[in-house]
């Protein structure tokens, strides 16, 4: 599952973090629908779409299993505030790198 949903987020996000995948797992296990996920994920600086959070969820309750008795709680496990970090610090150079590119795109249209 870890893999998977590292997979997705690398190919939405750009980013490969099993420290990430495993908080955003955390988030999905959690959450009790695709908008209580979608904004879990926001909460935590991550600008993620509904597709985006359906395909993620879906992948999570497909591939999870019930949660382990004892298990940390998303926002209190010992990875949670690096992951929180690295999740916010992901979706500023993403809105970065997109801005960017719209930039060069409208100069490369006005030449």
């Amino acid at each position: 599952l870890v893999s998977k949903v590292t997979i997705e987020i690398q190919n939405h996000w750009g980013i490969e973090d099993k420290t990430l995948a495993e908080f955003v797992i955390d988030l999905g296990e959690s959450s009790s629908s695709v908008d209580d996920f979608e904004a879990k994920l926001q909460e935590n600086g991550a600008a993620a779409s509904g597709p985006f959070c359906q395909r993620l969820l879906e992948l999570i309750q497909k591939l999870g299993g019930p949660q382990k008795p004892g298990q940390a709680d998303a926002k209190g496990g010992p990875n949670a505030k690096a992951s929180n970090e690295a999740l916010a610090l992901a979706t500023k150079e993403i809105a970065k790198d997109r801005k960017v590119e719209r930039r060069e795109r409208s100069r490369s249209r006005q030449k």
